[in-house]
């Protein structure tokens, strides 16, 4: 672990689980990127009642890279299929607000530039350079 403060709120790790997995079940990924300095979150989106790809783009889902890449937009961003408020945008934009409020000398407000985001816009308030996933 690094003893260094300052890099301890530099980046953030956000790690998302692939379909119908938790992501608590992969807390050793998120503490691995702590372990040299990052902040890490495992962050839940609704990713158990997501269709699959077969349903969604035919019959070869797999190989419509195009319909795949749609689908995975609306996921970030709720669009579609998932709401706005359930987006990975917004439900991280919400989270970041909330470790900063309940752990304000922690560094969190590095990763976002306001609290009066929307689900519709709550990209425009992340700092995505930041930030990294996996």
């Amino acid at each position: 672990n690094t003893t260094d403060p300052n890099l301890l709120t530099q980046n953030l790790f956000v790690f998302l689980p692939g379909t119908y997995a938790l992501s608590g079940g992969y807390e050793y990924i998120v503490n691995s990127a702590t372990s040299y300095g990052w902040k890490g979150i495992g962050l839940a989106y609704n990713n158990t009642d997501d269709p699959s790809f077969a349903d969604l783009c035919g019959s070869a889902g797999l190989f419509q890279q195009d319909c795949q890449i749609g689908y995975r937009l609306d996921t970030i961003r709720g669009t579609n299929y998932v709401t706005p408020p359930n987006s990975i945008n917004y439900r991280l934009y919400k989270l970041l607000i909330y470790l900063h409020t309940q752990y304000p000398t922690q560094g969190w407000n590095r990763f976002f530039t306001g609290t009066t985001g929307t689900p519709s816009n709550a990209d425009q308030f992340i700092v995505w350079n930041k930030i990294s996933f996996g």
